[in-house]
């Protein structure tokens, strides 16, 4: 369908007779709109506006009616667009909506002008364009904070959707923390308490997902349960159909079929109801996935075609890139080599169109994953360098683990088994040559040899990222190496330096990490984007390395007294004195610690060792 084709809308508009009458039925429309009831307030603005596609009369009325309407034109053309997949929909209400917040603007009402720039951010994120949403939202609260309790919840609710959409989980759950208060404050039925349920129980699933969090997945069905209740409250048969298909995706993850197969059934009926095929398709999508991991290949790619064909005419192309993956794979799996690799390379150039570096990564890795074994080595090379550089700030580990097995995939077809295990370290030992020991400017005090292979070593680790560990005798020199390592990371952030001996439990947990009360940030947070040190690690109790596992493995930092964690950007160096592989033996150190902290070791001998030192 296209914006010069639109059945829905065919009358001509009337003159408009009053502006308090343009505006009641804005205010109306609105309401509707909350209620996920789009064509009804599509068809009480008729008189004025002819549809999708189409310019609203504004004959006769004074400035702040004329921006209410194009305003209210524009997000309906937005969602009816979404909804019924007309190609061009999201370009024409971006212009509507941009001229309702010029107006808005102009006219001195920020309240007005934040409510139209959210509109506007979310035309974007339904493009793919993340960055450009995530500025406007940015602006849109900006405008609303202190001033519309309502303006500045959807601004910060709807960032969390676009961090989230861009794998940028904790983001979203701060997002969240932040959104929490301003939320609490509206009334118990509007739909936006529905939507802060929803979003939190959404990053608290694909974050489940990602750190293998159980705790997170069963938060994550209350939240859906709170949500769906709250959009009952409010009306909204929308959303209450997409917390059925949020439940039907959790509860593929949970491997737990036939409940996921019946919440995907369930939203599919309720968005059929509404004239959503967007939404069908995203159902579809999910359930297509849902029948390859049940082995039934056949059928998905029947579901997965659905999909596709239903989003291929709209402006929603990450979702479309998305779905043409999923078909490409249960091509791939039903041995059609040809319809596989063209499905991929649609999803690959779909995603690029859409300015989706994910969307487009993710294809790539697929392809590799499903045709490794039928598409020449030199084709695999390139698709794995795409796949490298578009997915290189994705903060999914299980992506990180794809890329490791398609490198090791790539490697074999290019260079054969054995030439492969060992190409790797040999590359990484040439990067060696051509080092200058006088370009590491130290104050680390020596005159051996093997210490300045020490320090050529430390420089290499620095610019390397991840977690250190540092170990040797007492007075050996472990912190001013940590704090060379520092200096030589290039991070921005501060070293900060903790001493673990003697902490364990609530003591360490509110030193690393900090408390509700007061706003006092712990190290975590005092060294965000820097380096942590952490000296003597292996003094610490069970608890307190429960709580480091968990800043290591998921970059949370949860104060005491919070509901929702915090994402901290913090590279941990740890010393010890202690053999540490002993004590995982004995039990007195958790071996997952132990295997998460030695990213990279350095061992400094002590002095006697180093006599010209």
């Amino acid at each position: 369908m296209t914006l010069t084709t639109d059945p829905k809308r065919a009358r001509v508009p009337s003159a408009v007779s009053s502006a308090g009458e343009v505006r009641a039925r804005c205010d109306e429309a609105r309401r509707l709109e909350d209620a996920g009831r789009y064509e009804e307030a599509a068809e009480l603005l008729s008189d004025f506006w002819a549809g999708v596609g189409e310019r609203p009369r504004l004959d006769g009325l004074d400035e702040r009616s004329a921006a209410e309407l194009i305003l209210r034109a524009g997000t309906l053309t937005a969602w009816l667009g979404s909804a019924r997949q007309i190609r061009g929909a999201q370009e024409a209400a971006k212009d509507l909506i941009g001229e309702s917040a010029a107006r808005f603007e102009a006219m001195g009402e920020p309240s007005r002008a934040a409510a139209a720039r959210t509109s506007l951010a979310v035309c974007y994120w339904r493009e793919g364009a993340t960055d450009e949403a995530r500025v406007m939202l940015e602006e849109s609260r900006s405008l609303a904070r202190g001033r519309d309790s309502r303006q500045e919840a959807r601004a910060l609710l709807n960032l969390a959707v676009v961090e989230s959409s861009a794998t940028r989980y904790h983001d979203a759950l701060r997002v969240l923390n932040e959104a929490a208060p301003v939320v609490g404050r509206l009334d118990e039925t509007d739909v936006l308490r529905g939507m802060f349920h929803n979003e939190l129980a959404n990053a608290l699933m694909l974050l489940g997902r990602r750190e293998t969090r159980a705790d997170y997945l069963d938060r994550a069905l209350v939240e859906f349960a709170a949500a769906s209740f709250h959009y009952e409250e409010a009306g909204n048969k929308q959303w209450r159909a997409m917390v059925e298909n949020n439940l039907g995706f959790l509860f593929f993850l949970l491997k737990r079929y036939e409940e996921s197969r019946e919440h995907l059934r369930r939203a599919r009926r309720l968005f059929s109801e509404l004239g959503q095929e967007g939404n069908v398709a995203q159902t579809d999508e999910t359930h297509a996935r849902l029948l390859l991991a049940a082995g039934r290949a056949g059928e998905a790619e029947r579901v997965a075609r659905t999909a596709v064909e239903r989003l291929a005419g709209g402006d929603e192309l990450s979702l479309l890139a998305e779905a043409l993956t999923t078909h490409g794979r249960a091509f791939a799996r039903l041995g059609r080599v040809r319809e596989a690799r063209d499905a991929f390379t649609r999803a690959f150039e779909t995603a690029d169109r859409a300015g989706d570096p994910e969307g487009a990564g993710q294809a790539a890795l697929a392809t590799i994953e499903e045709l490794s074994e039928q598409l020449p080595a030199v084709e695999l090379l390139a698709l794995y360098e795409s796949a490298d550089d578009l997915l290189k700030h994705s903060q999914e580990t299980d992506i990180v683990a794809r890329l490791r097995d398609c490198a090791r995939q790539v490697l074999t077809a290019s260079f054969g088994l054995a030439q492969a295990a060992s190409i790797l370290p040999h590359h990484l030992a040439a990067g060696d040559e051509g080092d200058d020991d006088d370009d590491f400017q130290v104050e680390f005090v020596h005159a051996e040899p093997a210490t300045a292979e020490l320090l050529r070593r430390a420089e290499l680790i620095a610019g390397a990222g991840g977690p250190v560990l540092l170990s040797g005798e007492t007075g050996t020199g472990k912190e001013v190496l940590a704090r060379l390592i520092h200096e030589r990371s290039g991070r921005a952030g501060r070293f900060v330096k903790l001493v673990c001996a003697g902490l364990s439990g609530e003591s360490f947990e509110a030193r690393l990490l900090g408390l509700a009360g007061g706003g006092v940030a712990g190290a975590a947070e005092e060294a965000e984007g820097g380096t942590l040190f952490l000296d003597e690690v292996g003094e610490m109790g069970p608890s307190a390395q429960a709580k480091l596992l968990r800043l290591l493995e998921s970059g949370e930092a949860q104060r005491v007294g919070e509901t929702l964690p915090r994402r901290v950007d913090v590279r941990v160096v740890a010393s010890t004195t202690f053999d540490l592989a002993l004590l995982v033996e004995e039990g007195a150190f958790r071996k997952d610690l132990y295997y998460r902290l030695q990213n990279f070791t350095l061992e400094v001998p002590p002095l006697r060792e180093r006599p010209a030192d």
